[in-house]
C-alpha cells in the first residue's frame, strides 16, 4: 500500500520541482514568464511605431485619380500632411489616408488632395 501512496506524490514533487526549474532559468535570462498583467500583445509596441517621422523626403509621386507620374520630388512630412514640391515651384498639400512600411526604409502612402479630391501614392526611401 505504501508503494502505490509514494509513487504518486513523488511524481507530482518532481513536476512541481520541474516548473519551479524552468520559471527560475526563464528569469535568470532575462524573459519571465506571462502573468495576468501582460495583456499587451508582443507586436502592439512595433505596430505602434509604424508611422514615417516628420521630415523632408526624396519621394515618388503619382496621381492615381488622373494616370501622371511617377513624378520624383521633394516633399515634407507633417503630422498626417505631406506637401509635394514641384520643379516649377508649385506645392500641393495631401491629406494622409494610410501609411504602411514595405521594409527596407521604403514607405507606402495613400493621400488625397484637400483642394480637388483626387488620389495620390507617395513612395518614400528613407
Amino acid at each position: 500500500m505504501k508503494r502505490s501512496i509514494l509513487r504518486p506524490a513523488l511524481s507530482w514533487a518532481c513536476v512541481c520541482t520541474a516548473a519551479w526549474l524552468v520559471a527560475m532559468s526563464l528569469v535568470a535570462c532575462g524573459n519571465s514568464p506571462p502573468t495576468a498583467r501582460d495583456s499587451t500583445p508582443r507586436g502592439a509596441a512595433v505596430e505602434e511605431a509604424s508611422e514615417l517621422a516628420d521630415g523632408t523626403y526624396s519621394c515618388d509621386a503619382t496621381n492615381t485619380s488622373r494616370g501622371y507620374g511617377p513624378y520624383s520630388l521633394e516633399c515634407d512630412k507633417s503630422g498626417d500632411t505631406i506637401t509635394l514640391h514641384f520643379s516649377n515651384g508649385g506645392h500641393i498639400d495631401l491629406d494622409i489616408d494610410s501609411q504602411e512600411s514595405a521594409g527596407g526604409g521604403t514607405w507606402e502612402i495613400e493621400t488625397t488632395s484637400s483642394e480637388n479630391g483626387d488620389s495620390w501614392s507617395v513612395t518614400i526611401d528613407e
